[in-house]
């Protein structure tokens, strides 16, 4: 056990702890743990991955990157823990989005990269540390990816924007479902549509209008038979 002062989170700069990036040499495997959602924007790839100012502010500030010519793809910045507890990210590209996102928080994950030079982070689930990590802060709450972001890139105007529009962090248990179409459902759908999706899934569910209500209608058939009618 250690002795004289603990550090004091209180005193930080920011309020979050620091992050740095989490190095993945090629052919090798580093294992961590979730630390909170994906910030995930349209990004340049400079001498160090930059947000598109344009595109996160919908047009309302000009992006000196894509003035330049620079095509801007998508970047998800994903938050670990490291086997020393420490935070540290990861940048993911657009393909592995869908399965990196449905991780969940405080899960082990195993962060690799293939032989080849040009070879993509690949994030998985994967157990592979016999050591817990803390159920304490500032373990136990997921870490808003977009202030270490924020703090990465300093783009005060960027800063000012998230002040005035701020980001909510959604929980993957409330997501809402979505019609077969990939479209949400009407306001008077949406309860009878999160009944049946089943709560606490990953994605969200895929249901068609119809099926719902004809679910419900069964359902109120089968309680009436229990509980007898009432005028």
């Amino acid at each position: 056990m250690s002795t004289g002062r603990r550090p004091d989170p209180r005193r930080r700069k920011k309020d979050h702890p620091p992050a740095t990036n989490l190095k993945v040499s090629n052919g090798t495997k580093e294992p961590a743990w979730m630390a909170g959602q994906i910030y995930g924007c349209y990004s340049h790839r400079t001498h160090a991955t930059q947000p598109c100012v344009e595109d996160i502010t919908e047009g309302q500030h000009k992006c000196p990157w894509c003035k330049a010519g620079m095509i801007p793809e998508w970047r998800g910045w994903v938050p670990l823990w490291d086997r020393d507890w420490c935070l540290r990210y990861v940048l993911i590209n657009e393909s592995y989005f869908p399965s990196v996102d449905a991780i969940p928080h405080r899960a082990q994950v195993m962060c690799s990269r293939a032989k080849n030079p040009i070879s993509p982070m690949v994030v998985r689930e994967e157990t592979s540390m016999t050591r817990a990590l803390p159920d304490r802060s500032p373990w136990s709450a997921p870490v808003k990816m977009l202030d270490i972001c924020l703090t990465l890139w300093k783009c005060e105007l960027l800063v000012r924007w998230y002040d005035k529009h701020p980001l909510v962090m959604s929980d993957p248990a409330e997501k809402e479902p979505l019609k077969s179409d990939g479209k949400p459902f009407s306001e008077g759908m949406k309860a009878a549509a999160k009944k049946w999706s089943g709560k606490g899934e990953k994605e969200p569910a895929l249901l068609d209008t119809h099926e719902a209500v004809n679910r419900l209608k069964a359902h109120a058939r089968i309680e009436e038979s229990k509980n007898g009618k009432h005028d």
